[in-house]
């Protein structure tokens, strides 16, 4: 008995030591990067921290290739905290409208956190807890994940309810702005949509928009698409939209 008892301490003892050093590494690991992100920002000079806000006005509001609107007009605002360049913490709100459901708005609560590895190395990590109102079945958590070499955008987001079928999906896509001049540019987006759904296939996505910076206000026009568009019943139907948005 005495041994059986040593021995099952010891099948215990190895997997969790081993776990907890993973912990460590990876704690020390982040606090190494954020420590060698921070002392990089503040080459620039101390900044103070500020209030920002952003309004955009959109013709239909469309996320990864669907609209969220059933193609419909979109207001949306949102109000937060910059504590130094590098994070963010803030709120945001738009209304949603949803084919056979009872939903009206969408309230995100977020923070965000850039992290410099060098100057053409960047992560931006932001996770956003997403609810909706009055129907509640499309709440949950979005993790997204923007990591920019030189002109180019590796992007990655995981949604823990993904358009409200209680499933895990996770988006992979990339990003490059073309500039034509210092007011316009040619945006492109392309992503792929993994899902673990008997319903909804696997799917890919499409954005290309120009974009006119007339600062501090951005109006874009906007032609998006979905491969196998069929399955959402016309939600992810080719479309063009417009948008107008400023930040200050």
């Amino acid at each position: 008995m005495a041994f059986r008892a040593r021995a099952k301490i010891k099948s215990y003892f190895w997997p969790d030591l081993f776990a907890r050093a993973l912990r460590i590494l990876f704690i020390l690991f982040i606090n190494c990067l954020t420590h060698f992100s921070y002392a990089e920002e503040q080459k620039g000079g101390k900044e103070q921290g500020r209030i920002f806000n952003e309004i955009s006005i959109l013709s239909d509001y469309i996320r990864q290739g669907l609209t969220q609107t059933n193609h419909d007009p979109a207001f949306q605002t949102g109000v937060g905290y910059e504590f130094h360049p590098q994070l963010r913490v803030g709120i945001w709100g738009s209304n949603a409208s949803y084919e056979n459901e009872n939903t009206h708005l969408n309230f995100k609560t977020y923070f965000s956190y850039r992290l410099l590895f060098t100057q053409n190395s960047t992560l931006l990590v932001r996770y956003d807890l997403s609810n909706y109102y009055k129907a509640t079945s499309r709440n949950g958590p979005v993790l997204s994940l923007d990591l920019i070499l030189f002109s180019f955008h590796i992007l990655y987001s995981k949604d823990d309810n993904w358009e409200g079928t209680d499933t895990e999906g996770s988006w992979v896509g990339v990003k490059k702005e073309f500039d034509f001049s210092a007011e316009t540019a040619l945006s492109v987006i392309v992503g792929y949509s993994q899902l673990d759904l008997a319903t909804i296939d696997n799917y890919a996505d499409a954005e290309i928009a120009y974009i006119y910076k007339l600062n501090p206000v951005k109006i874009s026009a906007h032609l998006t698409g979905t491969s196998n568009s069929s399955q959402f019943h016309g939600r992810g139907d080719f479309s063009m939209s417009a948008q107008i948005s400023t930040q200050f």
